[in-house]
């Protein structure tokens, strides 16, 4: 029998979910799951004048998981003008507090090393929104 078969009627999030880290890190180069706090700052200092906009999520979250179709389709799009790191809160709690994050996901803008913005909750319009402002 085949996993397909054995999740057939099962209602389950996709299964790319399961492996998230490969799938983000494989699929996608302007989108990266930051390892550890040193791949964090480097990711951060090398950016240049890109946006990179801090994707906190956590692996249990709905909401977070509901964003990501939807910043894989920003990240295509502006993908020589925008990374997006994401940063799983229950290992980072560091650069979570460093940024204040209270809920998930939350979405923070850098450009230059400055913070522009940042917001919280699972609002696919808002972030395109702030996209399409930062990197114009």
């Amino acid at each position: 029998m085949h996993l397909s078969q054995i999740l057939q009627g099962i209602n389950t999030i996709p299964i790319y979910y399961f492996f998230s880290d490969l799938f983000w890190s494989t699929n996608l180069t302007m989108v990266s799951i930051i390892k550890n706090t040193e791949d964090f700052e480097k990711k951060l200092a090398n950016a240049g004048d890109k946006l990179v906009i801090l994707d906190f999520y956590a692996t249990w979250c709905g909401p977070c998981k509901e964003m990501d179709p939807h910043i894989r389709k920003l990240t295509q799009k502006y993908k020589d003008q925008a990374i997006v790191l994401k940063i799983n809160v229950d290992k980072f709690n560091e650069i979570s507090d460093y940024y204040k994050v209270k809920s998930m996901p939350t979405f923070v803008f850098i450009k230059n090393k400055k913070r522009l913005s940042s917001f919280a909750g699972a609002d696919d319009e808002m972030l395109q929104q702030r996209v399409e402002q930062y990197v114009n």
